[in-house]
């Protein structure tokens, strides 16, 4: 599996569905996905952080899709499983914000869906 990761170049619109990082939970955050063939099913953000886990600021995160790769209502790529970006300075989006907008993502920070959502995903249902 190829692992795409953002490059200084690539510039997104910010969505304002993305929680700010500041509030993401420390497991990270969980969205459903609203529209397209993989409608109804969760997507995990997971953070990364500057030093040891949930010390120091968050830098960036890695997306856990419901699928290897997902793709746009039109059938273009989007993203792949495992993909990873940093946070962007304000103003500026990223995967997340691509993957929000193209599939309308409602994410959430409450600590007891992140915790559900993930452990759902770990055991493979």
């Amino acid at each position: 599996m190829r692992f795409r990761q953002s490059s200084e170049t690539e510039q997104y619109p910010v969505d304002p569905r993305v929680p700010p990082a500041a509030s993401w939970p420390i497991e990270g955050i969980v969205g459903r996905i609203g529209r397209g063939t993989a409608q109804g099913e969760w997507v995990l953000a997971e953070p990364y952080w500057d030093s040891v886990v949930g010390n120091g600021p968050a830098i960036g995160y890695a997306l856990d899709l419901p699928h290897r790769q997902l793709f746009d209502l039109d059938g273009n790529y989007l993203l792949d499983d495992g993909c990873y970006d940093s946070f962007r300075p304000s103003g500026e989006g990223g995967f997340i914000d691509l993957l929000t907008t193209a599939l309308d993502i409602e994410w959430s920070t409450d600590e007891a869906v992140v915790s559900r959502e993930r452990a759902r995903c770990r055991s493979g249902d």
